[in-house]
C-alpha cells in the first residue's frame, strides 16, 4: 500500500503541476496573440478609415455635378468648364468630371487629355454598360471598380442619373460622373508599401458576378486575415490584411513549460473551437434581433440591396411587405412586457414558417416586421399576402392569457411601382399605416 501511495502521489503532483503550467502557458500565449491581433486590427482600421474618408469625399462630388446640371436651362461647354474647373481647384486625385446626355459623353473636363471620350455611348462599352444602366435607375451614386477609361488610363467612376423637371414630373436626362485616380487614393491611405502589413482590397466587378482585386494579391495574405468592410456610396469594398510573414506562433511558450504534447494539442483544439464559436456568436448578435433571432434592420437592408440588384439584372419582380401588430401596445400595457415579448417571438416564428426559403423576414424594431419576397407568377402577391395574414388567424399564447392579435400589412412591388429601394419601402410603410388607420376608424 505504501509503495502504491509513493508512486501515486508523485504522479498526481507531476500531472497537476504540469497541468497548471500548461494552462498558464496557453493563457499567456493567448494574450500575446490577442495583443498582436489587436495591433494589426488597429493598423488595418486606420487604413480603412482613410480610404473611406478619401473616397467618400471624391465620390460625393458627383452630387454637385447633378445639382449644377439640373438647374441649368441651357448646359454649355463654357458654363460646364467653369463649374468643373472650380471643383477641380479644391480637389486632388480627380481624373475628370463629365456629363452624359442620355448615355453618350457630352461634356468632359479637363478637356485635352480626355477628349477621346466625347461622343462615346458608354452603354455600349462592355465593362461599363451595367453601371450605366444602374445609374439611369438610381438617384444614389453607382460606383464602378477600377476600369479602363475610354480615353485611356484607369480609374474608378462614380455616377448618378440626372433627372430634369418635365410636364410629367422628373424625367431622366443624362448622367453625371466623376473619375477618380485610385492609385493616388491608395497611396494617400497608406495601403501601398505598408511597413508591417500585407493587404488585399476587393470590390464587386463591373458586371456584378464576382469580386475584383483592386490592390494586392491573395497569395501574400496569411490564411487567417483580418477583414473589414468599407461601405461606400454605391458599393461595398473589402479590405483584408495580415502581418508581413504571417501571424506569429506563441505555442513555444506552452511547450516550454511542459512536454505533454497530447495535452497541448487538446487544449489548442478547445481554444480554437471556442474562438470560432465566439466569432460566430458575435456575427449573429451584430446582424440578428436577440429576442426573435430574425435578421435585424442592418441585415435587412443588406439583403434588400442585393435582391434589388438581382431583380434589376434579371428583369424580375420583388415584393416588400411592412407589417405592424395592431394591439402590441395595449398588450404591453395590460399584461406586461413579458407578454409583449412572447407575442413578438411567436409572431416571428409564425412568419418564418409561412414564408419560403428564398424569402427574408426581419424585425426592424418594436412591433414592426418586414418581408422580402421574389414574385415569380401572376398570383404570387395574393398567395404571399394570404400566407402572411394566415399567421394571425389563431390566437397567441402569451403566458398570462391567450389572446387574438391582428396585424396591419402594406406592400410595394419593386421595381414596377418604385425603382428605388427607399421609395419602395416608404410606399409599403404608407400602405400599412393606411390599413391601420382604416381599422382604427371602423373600431370607432
Amino acid at each position: 500500500m505504501k509503495a502504491l501511495y509513493s508512486k501515486l502521489f508523485p504522479t498526481v503532483a507531476f500531472v497537476g503541476i504540469n497541468a497548471i503550467f500548461i494552462f498558464a502557458g496557453f493563457a499567456q500565449a493567448g494574450k500575446l496573440a490577442q495583443y498582436e491581433y489587436g495591433k494589426y486590427l488597429q493598423e488595418t482600421s486606420v487604413i480603412s478609415t482613410k480610404l473611406q474618408a478619401e473616397l467618400n469625399s471624391k465620390i460625393n462630388l458627383v452630387r454637385g455635378l447633378v445639382a449644377f446640371a439640373s438647374t441649368q436651362e441651357t448646359l454649355t461647354r463654357d458654363n460646364f468648364n467653369k463649374f468643373a474647373s472650380t471643383l477641380l481647384k479644391y480637389e486632388d486625385h480627380i481624373i475628370n468630371f463629365a456629363i452624359l446626355e442620355n448615355t453618350k459623353m457630352r461634356f468632359i473636363y479637363p478637356y485635352e487629355q480626355n477628349k477621346a471620350a466625347l461622343g462615346v455611348d458608354l452603354s455600349l462599352v462592355p465593362d461599363q454598360s451595367r453601371d450605366i444602366f444602374l445609374a439611369k435607375a438610381s438617384k444614389e451614386p453607382v460606383l464602378s471598380s477600377p476600369l479602363a477609361l475610354v480615353q485611356g488610363g484607369t480609374g474608378i467612376v462614380s455616377r448618378i442619373g440626372i433627372f430634369k423637371e418635365g410636364n410629367e414630373g422628373p424625367q431622366f436626362w443624362g448622367i453625371a460622373s466623376v473619375a477618380i485616380d485610385i492609385d493616388k487614393v491608395l497611396e494617400k491611405s497608406g495601403i501601398k508599401n505598408h511597413p508591417s502589413l500585407d493587404a488585399l482590397l476587393e470590390g464587386p466587378d463591373n458586371i456584378g458576378l464576382s469580386s475584383k482585386v483592386i490592390f494586392g494579391t491573395r497569395e501574400n495574405l496569411d490564411k487567417n486575415p483580418i477583414s473589414i468592410d468599407i461601405k461606400l456610396p454605391g458599393a461595398v469594398w473589402i479590405l483584408s490584411s495580415s502581418p508581413k510573414g504571417g501571424w506569429k506562433s506563441f505555442y513555444w511558450l506552452a511547450f516550454s513549460v511542459s512536454g505533454l504534447g497530447m495535452a497541448i494539442a487538446g487544449f489548442s483544439a478547445f481554444a480554437l473551437y471556442k474562438l470560432i464559436k465566439s466569432q460566430n456568436q458575435f456575427k449573429v448578435l451584430a446582424f440578428h434581433d436577440q429576442l426573435t433571432a430574425l435578421p435585424n434592420r442592418m441585415l435587412f437592408w443588406d439583403r434588400f440591396s442585393v435582391e434589388a440588384i438581382r431583380v434589376l439584372r434579371e428583369a424580375s419582380r420583388l415584393c416588400i411587405f411592412m407589417l405592424d401588430l395592431d394591439s402590441f401596445k395595449s398588450i404591453n400595457d395590460e399584461y406586461g412586457h413579458k407578454a409583449g415579448d412572447r407575442l413578438l417571438a411567436e409572431t416571428a416564428k409564425r412568419l418564418k414558417g409561412a414564408i419560403r426559403r428564398s424569402d427574408t423576414v426581419a424585425r426592424l424594431g418594436g412591433d414592426e416586421f418586414a418581408i422580402i419576397a421574389p414574385i415569380g407568377k401572376p398570383n404570387g402577391l395574393d398567395e404571399l399576402t394570404s400566407h402572411i395574414r394566415s399567421c394571425f388567424s389563431e390566437p397567441f399564447d402569451l403566458g398570462v392569457v391567450v389572446k387574438a392579435c391582428e396585424a396591419s400589412l402594406g406592400y410595394a412591388i419593386f421595381p414596377d411601382e418604385q425603382n428605388n429601394i427607399e421609395a419602395a419601402l416608404s410606399l409599403a410603410d404608407e400602405r400599412m399605416y393606411k390599413e391601420k388607420h382604416l381599422k382604427h376608424g371602423r373600431r370607432q
